[in-house]
C-alpha cells in the first residue's frame, strides 16, 4: 500500500520479471479492484490514486477520507498479516483515522511495525495509534528509508529467488549463470567404427562457445582419423 502517485514501485517490481510473474495494481482509479487478492505475491494498492490515470488525490479535502469500498477490501488483509510502515509520516486523516484508526476497528493482532527516523519528532497521529493498539505496536528507529532498504538488500540477498545480490558485490544468481561444462572422461562418449574408413574414433565434447545467448550447451565433434588406403583423412571442428 502506498500514498505516493509516481511509478517507482511498479518499475522496481517489473525489474524482477519473470521471477515475479505478475504485479497487481489496485485502485489506480476509483472502484479499480479487479486485480486485488490477499494472496498476491506482488501487489500495489494506490491509496490516493495514481498520477498516470489522473486520479491522484493530494488536496486537503481529498485526503480527509477514503472510499468505504476500499477500506472494506483492505480490512481482511490488515487483519491477517503484519503491517510494516516505512517512509510515511502519518499526517493524513484518510489513513490514520479511516484505515488505521478507530474507524477501521483494527487491533493489529499480527503487529504493526512503524519505522521512524532516528531523532525525528513522532507525529501526534502515530502516538495516538500506538496508545490505541498497545503492545501490538512497535516503533523501530532507522537511519532513513534508503539506508533501511540497503540493509535489507544486503541481509536478504540469496534468500529469495526474486531478490538479487547487493550492487556492491553483484554476481549472477546460480540460475542466471551461463552453462560452464568442463570436459571430463566421464563426460565423453566414444564411438568406435567397425567399418573400414578413415574415422576410427569419434568423441563428443560439450563446450561453451562464449557467444551463446540462449545458454544452450553445444557439442564439438572431434574425429581422430587414421589413414586408409584410397580414403582421404579429415578432421571436423565446431564453427566459430
Amino acid at each position: 500500500m502506498t500514498t505516493n502517485f509516481d511509478i517507482c514501485l511498479p518499475k522496481a517490481l517489473n525489474e524482477k520479471l519473470p521471477h515475479l510473474r505478475f504485479v497487481a495494481e489496485v485502485w489506480r482509479n476509483p472502484a479499480d479492484d479487479r486485480e486485488f487478492d490477499i494472496f498476491n505475491r506482488a501487489q500495489i494498492v494506490w491509496l490516493h490514486g495514481k498520477a498516470e490515470q489522473y486520479s491522484d488525490r493530494n488536496l486537503t479535502e481529498e485526503v480527509a477520507s477514503l472510499d468505504p469500498k476500499l477500506i472494506g477490501m483492505l480490512l481482511p488483509l490488515l487483519r491477517s498479516t503484519p503491517l510494516i510502515v516505512v517512509g510515511y509520516r502519518g499526517a493524513e486523516p484518510s489513513i490514520m483515522d479511516c484505515l488505521l484508526g478507530d474507524a477501521g476497528d483494527l487491533a493489529f493482532r499480527k503487529g504493526i511495525y512503524w519505522c521512524h527516523m532516528k531523532g525525528a519528532e513522532l507525529h501526534p497521529n502515530v502516538e495516538k495509534l500506538a496508545q490505541r493498539v498497545g503492545g501490538n505496536f512497535r516503533l523501530l528507529e532507522i537511519g532513513g528509508f534508503d539506508e533501511l532498504l540497503a540493509d535489507l538488500d544486503r541481509e536478504l540477498a540469496g534468500r529469495q529467488r526474486a531478490l538479487g545480490r547487493p550492487v556492491a558485490d553483484a554476481r549472477p544468481d546460480f540460475d542466471d549463470r551461463n552453462a560452464d561444462f568442463q570436459p571430463r572422461k566421464s563426460h565423453l562418449t566414444s564411438v568406435k567404427s567397425t567399418e573400414p574408413a578413415c574415422f576410427r574414433n569419434c568423441k563428443f565434447r560439450p563446450y561453451d562457445s562464449g557467444r551463446d545467448d540462449h545458454r544452450r550447451a553445444r557439442y564439438r565433434l572431434c574425429i581422430d582419423s587414421t589413414p586408409v588406403e584410397g580414403v582421404a583423412c579429415a578432421r571436423i571442428s565446431c564453427p566459430k
